[in-house]
């Protein structure tokens, strides 16, 4: 919040939304809160997202990560477990380790033009896809049991 909150004074037209339970004491100047969400309102919202933060300081490889990506949202995600790995697989997206490496991470965001933006989400897109379809997890499997 703090880092939203000084992102807003550079671009103030930036907002975010809560999801999940609690933030309450957050709503305010830019900041909503949408708690719960289905499976075709989250994709929905993630297809027109700039981008998913996880401040989670214990995660190992969340699949949200990769639904964001499915749907052209990269993720800017605490630097702990599997999460980093998952944005460098990815090819978009950024780690922090505090609060100034949150802000510079979504002030790039902010900052980015359109056309930028577009060529972000679509390699996210391929991506995902490339990396995580069901397809490609289920031969990752099958190598696992026919290798001698």
């Amino acid at each position: 919040i703090e880092a939203f909150r000084a992102l807003r004074k550079t671009s103030p037209e930036s907002t975010l939304a809560l999801m999940g339970n609690g933030g309450h004491e957050f709503v305010g100047e830019g900041i909503s809160l949408i708690g719960h969400r289905d499976r075709s309102e989250l994709a929905s919202i993630l297809s027109t997202t700039d981008a998913l933060i996880s401040s989670s300081r214990a995660e190992n490889s969340p699949l949200v990560i990769i639904e964001a990506a499915a749907m052209g949202c990269r993720s800017i995600v605490r630097d702990v477990g599997g999460m980093p790995e998952l944005i460098t697989q990815l090819g978009a997206g950024a780690s922090f380790t505090n609060t100034e490496g949150l802000f510079q991470a979504m002030n790039s965001v902010a900052h980015e033009s359109a056309a930028q933006r577009n060529k972000i989400r679509a390699n996210l897109v391929k991506a995902a896809h490339l990396h995580y379809s069901p397809a490609t997890i289920a031969s990752s499997y099958d190598a696992i049991y026919e290798s001698p």
